[in-house]
């Protein structure tokens, strides 16, 4: 986005009647700008949020195909809009597809992954996040140089909606994790995962049968505690624990948030 509050052809399509049409973004409410920054961060905590509950119901590959699919329509929706009030609907939409991905993805990796590198996968994870975020910079710089030309702004579109094709496609071959099949009852389904992820499908292989009793008694554990999932929290932790924790995860989001707000061009106190 911060490319695009940059690119006059952008701002003189969807911010002219709000003070834009000259294609700068001098005389522009920064309310207006504020809400076309900020809708996408809101729906995305909102997505992260719904994909945490509906991924223990439904599994983590539907909703990575879920999100996917989100982000893959709303990708559509702004580079075909035609207005201010389709942009920002299609932006905040794409938010919840970056909620659930933000999600579900981490959860996929360590359910998946061997014990010993799961810090790892998780670490690669979060290394091409800030890759990708490197790369969405150098695309908005790439394509700058084909103004005027309406593929200037619609060029970074492109690209968003071929990667989340692609995610969309991959969803089909992901395999349902583990963990998920043995606390659904698919204990032999969870089995032949674990002995296809680490050992060629071998479910005889001694490291295979360990981390598959891992995984039961870690079901067995959250069973025996009368909530699973992502209600544990509210009935095991006491509230001073609860809102100590809440407290972190607030500061946790804080540079996050200062990110954005450096990040996005001419978004000023009015």
């Amino acid at each position: 986005m911060s490319g695009l509050l940059v690119n006059p052809v952008f701002i003189a399509r969807f911010y002219k009647d709000y003070g834009g049409a000259d294609g700068t973004t001098t005389a522009i409410n920064t309310t207006i700008i504020g809400i076309s920054v900020a809708c996408l961060q809101i729906t995305a905590a909102i997505g992260a949020l719904i994909a945490g509950r509906l991924g223990d119901m439904i599994g983590r590959k539907k909703c990575v195909r879920i999100g996917g699919f989100i982000y893959f329509f709303s990708a559509f929706m702004q580079m075909f809009a035609p207005g201010f009030a389709v942009f920002v609907a299609g932006r905040t939409i794409q938010g919840l597809g970056v909620g659930f991905l933000s999600m579900t993805v981490p959860i996929i990796q360590t359910e998946i992954a061997a014990p010993h590198r799961r810090g790892m996968m998780v670490g690669i994870e979060y290394t091409f996040l800030i890759a990708g975020y490197m790369l969405s910079c150098w695309v908005d710089y790439g394509f700058n140089f084909l103004l005027p030309s309406e593929m200037s702004w619609q060029g970074p579109f492109i690209i968003q909606i071929a990667l989340s094709a692609i995610l969309c496609v991959m969803s089909f071959f992901l395999p349902e994790t583990p963990r998920w099949l043995a606390k659904n009852g698919f204990m032999q389904e969870a089995l032949q995962t674990v002995a296809d992820l680490h050992s060629g499908g071998d479910i005889e292989a001694e490291h295979v049968q360990r981390v598959f009793v891992e995984i039961q008694e870690a079901v067995l554990y959250e069973t025996s505690l009368g909530k699973s999932g992502w209600g544990v929290s509210t009935s095991v932790y006491d509230l001073p624990t609860r809102k100590a924790n809440h407290f972190i995860g607030n500061v946790h989001y804080l540079p996050q948030a200062h990110h954005y707000r450096c990040h996005s061009p001419n978004v000023r106190p009015a």
